[in-house]
């Protein structure tokens, strides 16, 4: 579809800049109560703040997603992201002072290459030029001349069509725009400036410069020391990422102590540190936390800045005046919890166990599946009702996060290897099945033709002929009009294995263009939801399943894990209805002699025999699941769980990511429960009547291992690339006694360095990041120094 240029809108804004190629990202924008995000302290920020607080991650050129951003917000401004990200910065001129100092700047120098320039909403004027190759421009480095700022990496440029608070709208100034002319490339005398302010940004006087990106309310009684947070917001970049929100945190209270250690480490006194935590939380509409909260902080931060000191000060030298290490530490891993094997009875158990031992494998590989395909075992035959219309079946959508080469195909085989066998026996082969399908079909195409001609010349036909089915356990690769298909034919309901996850997802509207509802549908699927399809054709007639019962699983890289969100960026759901087993070994299976026994094997085959010759029960003359309630003492146990679970969601430091999965909890502990009960039914250990409060409670424990496991994976779903490589390398340094020297690190190719140069820069990285130190060591025997980087943890 053709922009038209002329418009001046957001939408048709981006679209433009999309249509040359330059990643976009929707703001904030001007209301009559203020600015759109609500919060009454933003007042110099009304409508040039991100929406999203990945925004970096979230910008797009793709017209399709534009499309669906602003659908979802029709008044939102427009953002460009500079720096990296579309490969260019901004000249920001604020106002006459600004334009006078571009004034002197033009006399002294010369005058500015045409290029790309906006004219604001309040009188300025912003000119946008290329990075110079191999050149990283910062944001706002320091104002580089009176009202003159500097866009670049972290940084971002309100947009033409973007609404001001003055009423006003950004336009490209006349013959400006992308359409009449290149961006341009920046002066040589331009960079020169660029490069002395980034040279001499720490040494500057910070005396009198205008807080940048702070927006505070003060308490009455307490005032802050303005000059002193003003200087550690300039020396510090990390410290004013986090407070321009330019770096995302876990919670609010992994925030306050990243900020708090850095206060500590630059001699703020408890006091100071206390009131500016409150002051932000107060600022960034945060819940405001108990006293005991910010000692509990600062303690934390007081005894880490004492490591770094002490951990940089040289033996036999006094402690150094001036501390470099600006001490945000990684975030640590989430604990997982181990795959809870015992909870199944004996024969799943001994069989899991077994798999384990004779793969050398953590019992999550096997397992995960295991639990997915009981469920499938199960299909139609059984829900749980927890009360009047709250009802689930026994199937879950699963995923081993697993590296690639560690052994999760053979496990998921070894568990898979009953319902396989199942699917023999029920149809003898595959080949067979088909064969006589076809001939069914045949026959059945034949005496529908002679019906057909019956019909007509007889008042009263004969009864129509009845459609043949194919029986059908599981499916591995099918399209989804295949499996409602397969479905329509199995109304016990199918099993979808998939070795490879990913391959799955991206399979999801690949033949429509993107733009089918296959990811809807598989929605549907898990809740089991009736589903109409009027696409599918089945002699003309739209397709209607009733109550469908899919199970899932299969394996995921982590590196493929973000492609479980919606690629479009639409928040559907559909990750957070994916439990996810993520363990920590990830490492190539030990070799072992020890193998699987026969009698584990026959015994786990029997468990799944069991589970498919559970019939539903016949109600008004249809068969219909069997409901199974709780028992009381069950009741009891969820009513108490499901209490504890919503505090957890309520905390305001729970992570916002998780409120999905955790949304779902719920739903996926009742059928959890339901399959561990009826296995426990066809091993002779409960009865087919109600659900026992020992089913619900190792349900409830399988519950706490995914949470666990989620967490682990939704923090690798947030993370950029750079924080992936920074974590890889340091984990790969730790292991190799805490430091490497230059060479090694070239050698060994850390973190993908080739060239000395790119291990320089990797050591500045890491040091500016707060992990460590560069040390220079000299050869006994003399030579050229070599540099080492040495972490601190």
């Amino acid at each position: 579809m053709a922009v038209n240029i002329s418009e001046t809108t957001p939408l048709a804004e981006a679209l433009r800049l999309a249509s040359h190629g330059i990643k976009v990202i929707h703001l904030h924008w001007p209301t009559d109560q203020g600015c759109s995000c609500g919060r009454p302290e933003c007042q110099k920020s009304i409508g040039k703040h991100p929406i999203a607080s990945d925004w970096v991650k979230k910008s797009t050129d793709n017209p399709k997603i534009i499309r669906q951003l602003w659908a979802k917000n029709p008044h939102a401004n427009v953002g460009v992201p500079m720096g990296k990200v579309n490969g260019m910065f901004a000249l920001d001129i604020d106002g006459q002072e600004g334009m006078q100092t571009l004034q002197e700047w033009i006399a002294e120098h010369g005058i500015l290459p045409a290029t790309w320039q906006v004219q604001t909403g309040g009188g300025g004027m912003q000119l946008w030029y290329k990075i110079p190759e191999g050149m990283s421009i910062p944001n706002s480095v320091k104002k580089i001349g009176m009202n003159i700022d500097i866009r670049g990496d972290g940084g971002q440029s309100v947009a033409p069509g973007s609404l001001h608070k003055s009423g006003r709208r950004y336009r490209w100034a006349p013959g400006r725009s992308p359409e009449d002319i290149p961006l341009a490339d920046p002066p040589g005398w331009l960079i020169e400036k660029i490069r002395e302010v980034i040279r001499t940004r720490e040494k500057a006087d910070l005396d009198g410069i205008k807080l940048d990106g702070i927006n505070i309310e003060l308490k009455p009684g307490k005032p802050l020391d303005l000059k002193k947070l003003e200087q550690l917001i300039h020396s510090s970049p990390k410290f004013k990422d986090i407070i321009e929100e330019n770096r995302a945190f876990p919670s609010p209270s992994e925030r306050d102590l990243a900020m708090a250690n850095i206060c500590a480490i630059n001699g703020w006194t408890d006091q100071e540190i206390a009131d500016f935590l409150l002051e932000h939380r107060m600022a960034s509409g945060d819940d405001l936390k108990h006293p005991l909260y910010y000692q509990l902080t600062i303690g934390k931060a007081r005894k880490w800045a004492e490591e770094q000191k002490t951990k940089q000060e040289p033996k036999g030298q006094e402690q150094p005046t001036e501390i470099e290490v600006e001490p945000i530490p990684l975030p640590e891993k989430p604990k997982v919890e181990p795959f809870p094997v015992d909870l199944f009875p004996d024969p799943v158990r001994q069989f899991l166990t077994e798999v384990s031992q004779s793969m050398g494998l953590p019992p999550d590989y096997p397992g995960i599946h295991a639990l997915t395909l009981l469920g499938g075992a199960i299909g139609n035959t059984r829900v749980i009702e927890l009360k009047p219309g709250y009802r689930q079946q026994p199937n879950l959508y699963t995923a081993l996060v697993a590296d690639t080469g560690t052994g999760k195909s053979p496990a998921l085989e070894a568990a898979f290897e009953p319902i396989l066998q199942i699917q023999k026996e029920h149809a003898r082969t595959y080949a067979n099945l088909m064969e006589e399908y076809e001939m069914a079909m045949r026959r059945y195409h034949a005496e529908m033709a002679e019906w057909k001609k019956q019909k007509k010349k007889d008042e009263k036909p004969p009864e129509e002929p009845e459609q043949p089915q194919m029986e059908e356990v599981y499916v591995t690769q099918a399209t989804l009009e295949a499996l409602l298909r397969a479905l329509k034919n199995n109304n016990r309901g199918l099993i979808l294995k998939v070795d490879e996850l990913s391959g799955w997802i991206r399979s999801m509207n690949q033949y429509k263009g993107g733009k089918g509802d296959d990811r809807e549908h598989y929605l549907s699927l898990w809740s089991g939801s009736d589903i109409k399809v009027n696409r599918v054709r089945d002699g003309g007639e739209p397709l209607f399943i009733p109550k469908p019962f899919v199970a899932v699983t299969g394996n995921i890289p982590p590196d493929i894990l973000p492609e479980l969100e919606d690629e479009n960026g639409n928040e559907d759901g559909f990750i957070h209805r994916v439990l996810l087993g993520y363990p920590d070994a990830q490492d190539p299976a030990e070799w072992t002699w020890t193998g699987i026994s026969p009698k584990a094997k026959e015994d786990y085959a029997q468990v799944f025999d069991r589970l498919y010759n559970l019939k539903p029960e016949m109600v008004n003359g249809e068969l219909k699941p069997k409901i199974l309630q709780l028992t009381n003492a069950a009741k009891q146990w969820w009513a108490e769980w499901y209490s504890i679970h919503i505090r957890e969601m309520k905390d305001p430091d729970f992570s916002r990511r998780l409120r999905g999965p955790w949304a779902k909890m719920p739903n996926q502990l009742a059928r959890i429960a339901l399959i561990l009960h009826m296995v426990r039914v066809v091993c002779g250990e409960a009865e087919d009547g109600e659900v026992d409060e020992i089913s619900l409670n190792r349900a409830v424990q399988f519950i706490k291992y995914f949470k666990s496991h989620i967490r682990k994976a939704y923090q690798q779903l947030g993370k950029s690339h750079v924080d992936k490589r920074i974590e890889e390398v340091v984990e790969w340094i730790r292991r190799h006694g805490g430091q490497v020297t230059k060479r090694d690190a070239q050698r060994k190719r850390v973190g993908g360095c080739k060239k000395a140069s790119e291990v320089e820069a990797l050591f500045e990285e890491l040091k500016d990041h707060g992990y460590g130190r560069i040390e220079y060591t000299t050869p006994p025997n003399g030579g050229r120094r070599t540099a080492v980087f040495k972490l601190f943890i």
